[in-house]
């Protein structure tokens, strides 16, 4: 079953894409299923819930920022409690 999230955008890291403020519409997707390599999801992880580029990485997901003041960072897949790709947003 896939599930839409209304997400509200805080910070800069995707800056160039999002503003915060946005409110980006969500597709819950399944890991194995349909994951979109280099599209922007947000991971509900251990750490919190954050709005990244997403790429495989050997020992995780790999996140990349839009804003290059903010370096990638490797989620241990263990540690990722829900995907949902940015299927479109809302911007006031």
């Amino acid at each position: 079953m896939t599930t839409r999230l209304p997400t509200t955008v805080t910070g800069d890291s995707v800056q160039l894409y999002l503003h915060p403020g946005d409110e980006v519409a969500c597709l819950r997707v399944n890991e194995a299923t349909f994951l979109q390599w280099g599209r922007i999801h947000v991971l509900d992880n251990s750490q919190g819930v954050v709005i990244k580029k997403i790429y495989d990485d050997e020992n995780g997901v790999r996140s990349v920022s839009l804003n290059e003041d903010y370096p990638p960072f490797v989620i241990p897949k263990n540690e990722i409690y829900s995907y949902n790709h940015v299927v479109g947003l809302l911007r006031l």
